[in-house]
């Protein structure tokens, strides 16, 4: 072998119509061809233990895909003995015997990780490239160098439009056709129809080898062997220019044969519509290389700055040797200096104005800017393993928690409703309306399509997408095509390597939102108009929030401090809720809600065959894991999944004995937390340890586990009630210690409700918020750098306030106050009277009063109004009844605080019926005040 042949290296392929008439031949030309290190076959036409029996001398089989016993067909890659090399198993996973049978194999070459796929297609360009796709974005997100080998039976020689598509969706990988010769040749045709692709761009080179094997000739592929890593990368550039070419090739398509296919074949008609819709995406948005030192460089490219930092640096020569230049250079250096602050700035501001999450982007440009980037802790052992490992840990965990509780029985009390639902056919306006409710994130799922490019295209799909979800709800099919969900771990604390210590984050498909919301609103009016949800649960319903579920727990700990009653909060912790979920007790319980039928059967397509995968970072590559489908469970990340686990909660009660003895119950989605209130304590102590174990048992009916570890308790007293402290409770013959604080919804209450420990919560975490908000303050014009308030310190200071506000909110006011003077580039000592109404941002203190305000505004039902006995010029029934109290501390919580703030308001004010009206002359009212304390704001009533 020469030395040039010793740079090489080459993947051969061959079509062989059986292996054993082929091995002796085959092996002479890897003899003749010693640089080859893979060996690709098509059509074998052997069985699994046929195949291992003939090996090939100096190569060993490393995968396959075989027919049955006599039938013609099969894929297998061999490689060179020694060679360091893993089968990729979800490539065979794809394959379609007799249709498209693909396996593939993984290796480093040159520093690089590379994926090789023995491929046999039956000429089907719809099935080609449906099955391709997933894998090839898959890849793709990998950062991994493919190459696609074998026989395609398209010829690859005429110029046909099926050769286009399949040519075209490889292009927008940057896969490129190497082959150009007849690779079949009979005595009346010669065709290109074995052929090799690939997106790697060091030197090659391609032959087509005459064999003698079959009527297929043998394609090789010679890589010329260099040292020099790629320093591109490719991303897709979504320009007005490129939306607006997208959106008329769906306007040009030729939709008809979408409407050809039955009704009652929804998979087909997804399938087909996604096909043809992310083929043109791949069209309209091709992958672009882009260098990575030009990525870094981008903020220079500017030509007047290009301009200036060549004078820059001539002026930088000639002032060393003539002090005349320096002058010039120095204004030269401050107007260059002023050009690219300028240039950063709209970087950075166009940056987070289009995040969805303004915070977490904010604090990326904290990180570069300052160079901060926390090094990532990297998992140990080989990255695809430990991806499938991560994958199988959560797909296992809700069965594996609940194998002890399997087979109980199913609920209790439980009252079946006679009605049932019945789903209604949508209209194109409603698609275009759920569509545009989206929020307009970028991020997407396995097929790249956001909710960005879905809402820009809504006019020109939504009428396709209204006839198949008219079909999906008529006969109860949801799209398997839909069920597929790219989880991202993320690690929470703790060892790295111990998957406990993660938290799956799930990425569904930017289309499966728009149908689930589709159902879901038919869903939650059925269920709202027959009034089906208990009280007591606040989570995502009209009408209730997380406000509503703190108030209910506050005022009932409240009364039962005026009433001198011992208070007992138990906040529960349900393990893995949504994984534990068993989906046949979740059936049941939608049937005796009256969900049966096509409404019932959608739920179950919804929830049947769901799949996953698992994507992870190592060492700045994405690793993706095989593609699992899950056992049990919901899923995370999707619309329906929240409502349905809320409806799977429904049930959940206590029996009237317990009731009488002032048990209060309340939810928020999967959050469960009790009060207790007793007269004595030992009563108390009795009723919790009871009360517990009832909750126990039925969530263990209900295949849910309480988490008995994190489930936290509580002894409230608004004074020194002669209680011992550290007093404990019993739960199956175990000892828990009640606490000083907890958190609960999101706010830290603690047993004597001053709010302090909430209050240092926050200090800490607006402290850290100011400091970000200092770094980038110099970055960002006013208008974003407000922006940036909103979302990392307002946001903070307005969740919870209504309860937490009543405490001594001073030491917030004086970081907030910092944060005015950076945004509105003050001295560190300058007075911000006056500054706040001039940016237009309110005090902590009319934030906590006009939060109060809108809290009555929105949940009136709540209070009660004096009776409207009175006079025409009588204004009290404008005003609400205080409710009755001898303590102060009673005085201090947000029932009685939210009431004296509204009726303290302006009687033409509070006149207004008109919400947004109400809303805007509020906030310019306390705008006008800019009150400095509530006092402040009382005096100047």
């Amino acid at each position: 072998m020469s030395k040039n042949s010793e740079q090489q290296f080459s993947i051969l392929h061959q079509n062989v119509c059986s292996l054993g008439n082929a091995k002796d031949r085959l092996e002479e030309i890897l003899n003749e061809n010693e640089d080859v290190k893979i060996l690709c076959i098509t059509e074998h036409w052997k069985t699994e233990n046929q195949l291992k029996f003939y090996a090939i001398n100096n190569f060993a089989l490393i995968t396959f895909f075989c027919r049955n016993e006599k039938e013609h067909g099969g894929v297998a890659i061999y490689t060179k003995t020694g060679m360091q090399v893993k089968e990729r198993k979800d490539i065979k996973k794809i394959s379609r015997k007799g249709k498209f049978e693909c396996v593939g194999i993984e290796y480093s070459l040159n520093g690089s990780k590379h994926v090789c796929m023995a491929i046999y297609n039956d000429g089907n360009v719809d099935i080609l490239t449906g099955a391709l796709e997933p894998i090839l974005i898959k890849l793709f997100n990998e950062n991994v160098k493919i190459s696609l080998i074998g026989d395609f039976n398209i010829n690859f020689m005429d110029d046909t439009s099926r050769k286009c598509e399949i040519l075209g969706m490889l292009k927008t990988y940057n896969i490129q056709q190497t082959i150009y010769q007849p690779t079949r040749i009979t005595a009346t045709t010669a065709t290109c129809i074995d052929n090799i692709f690939t997106n790697i761009e060091e030197s090659y080179e391609t032959r087509v080898i005459q064999t003698h094997i079959s009527d297929h000739t043998a394609q090789k592929i010679i890589f010329k062997m260099g040292n020099q890593q790629s320093n591109e990368t490719y991303k897709r550039i979504y320009s007005q220019q490129n939306i607006q070419h997208f959106k008329q090739l769906l306007r040009d398509q030729n939709w008809t044969a979408l409407y050809e296919i039955t009704e009652k074949d929804v998979n087909d008609q997804f399938n087909m519509f996604h096909s043809i819709y992310l083929q043109l995406f791949n069209r309209a948005f091709t992958l672009r290389k882009i260098s990575k030192n030009k990525r870094r460089k981008m903020v220079s490219s500017d030509p007047e700055i290009k301009e200036i930092k060549n004078r820059l640096d001539i002026l930088l020569v000639l002032s060393t040797y003539d002090g005349r230049f320096k002058g010039e250079y120095r204004d030269t250096k401050i107007k260059y200096d002023q050009l690219l602050l300028k240039q950063i700035k709209k970087k950075y501001g166009t940056l987070i104005e289009r995040s969805d999450n303004k915070s977490k982007t904010v604090w990326a440009v904290v990180n570069s800017l300052k160079n901060t980037n926390k090094k990532k802790t990297e998992l140990i052992g080989d990255p695809f393993q430990t991806a499938n490992e991560i994958n199988n840990f959560f797909i296992k965990a809700g069965t594996t928690l609940t194998r002890s509780i399997q087979d109980r029985k199913i609920f209790d009390n439980f009252q079946e409703i006679n009605k049932s639902m019945r789903l209604r056919r949508i209209t194109e306006m409603e698609t275009k309306k759920i569509i545009g409710s989206l929020k307009n994130k970028y991020s997407s799922g396995f097929d790249e399509i956001s909710n960005h490019i879905i809402k820009q295209t809504a006019e020109e799909v939504s009428g396709h997408i209204t006839h198949i979800m008219n079909n999906s709800l008529r006969h109860g099919i949801f799209p398997d095509k839909l069920k597929i969900a790219i989880v991202k771990p993320i690690h929470k604390k703790g060892d790295i390597n111990d998957y406990n210590n993660y938290r799956p984050i799930s990425i569904l498909p930017s289309f499966s939102k728009v149908m689930e919301m589709v159902y879901c609103q038919q869903l939650m009016e059925y269920l709202i108009e027959n009034k089906i949800f208990r009280e007591n649960q606040h989570g995502y319903l009209k009408g209730k929030s997380i406000k509503t579920a703190i108030y209910q727990f506050i005022n009932k700990l409240v009364a039962a401090f005026e009433n001198k009653d011992f208070a007992m909060g138990v906040f529960l912790d349900l393990t893995k809720a949504y994984d534990c979920l068993d989906s046949k007790k979740l059936f049941n319980k939608l049937e005796n809600y009256g969900i049966r039928g096509p409404a019932l059967d959608w739920v179950k397509s919804y929830l049947s065959l769901r799949k996953q995968m698992v994507e992870i970072e190592i060492n700045g590559k994405i690793i993706t894991s095989n593609m699992e489908e899950l056992i049990q469970g919901i899923p995370q990340g999707s619309i329906a999944g929240p409502l349905l686990f809320i409806i799977y909660l429904n049930d959940f009660r206590l029996d009237a004995e317990m009731r009488e003895q002032s048990v209060t119950v309340v939810n928020y989605a999967d959050d469960t937390n009790l009060l207790l209130t007793e007269s004595h304590y030992t009563l108390l102590e009795k009723l919790c340890e009871i009360t517990l174990n009832k909750t126990n048992e039925w969530f263990k009916n209900n295949n849910l586990l309480l988490n008995e570890e994190k489930t936290k308790f509580i002894l409230f007293s608004p004074t020194n009630s002669g209680i011992e402290e550290n007093n404990t409770i019993s739960l199956s013959q175990a000892k828990y210690n009640c606490l000083e604080s907890t958190k609960f919804l999101g706010i830290h209450i603690d047993k004597n409700l001053n709010w302090k420990e909430h209050i240092n919560y926050v200090h800490e975490k607006i402290m850290i918020s100011v400091y970000g908000f200092r770094v980038v303050a110099r970055y960002l014009s006013s208008n974003y750098l407000k922006m940036v308030y909103y979302a990392m310190i307002d946001a903070k200071l307005r969740f919870g306030i209504v309860f937490y506000g009543s405490g001594n909110i001073k030491q917030l006011f004086i970081l907030q106050k910092k944060a005015i003077r950076i945004l509105n580039n003050m001295k560190y000592n300058d007075s911000c009277r006056g500054v706040f109404k001039k940016s237009g941002i309110l005090t902590i203190y009319a934030l906590y009063i006009q939060e109060c305000v809108l809290f009555i505004r929105n949940n009136e039902m709540l209070f009660e109004k004096h009776k409207n006995n009175r006079t025409f010029y009588d204004t009290r029934n404008e005003d609400f009844i205080y409710p009755k109290h001898n303590l102060t501390t009673s005085q201090k919580q947000a029932e009685y605080r939210c009431l004296k703030l509204y009726n303290s308001l302006p009687r033409k004010m509070k006149a207004m019926s008109n919400i947004t009206i109400f809303k805007k002359s509020l906030f310019g009212y306390l705008l006008d005040l800019e009150p400095y304390s509530l006092d402040e704001y009382i005096s100047n009533l």
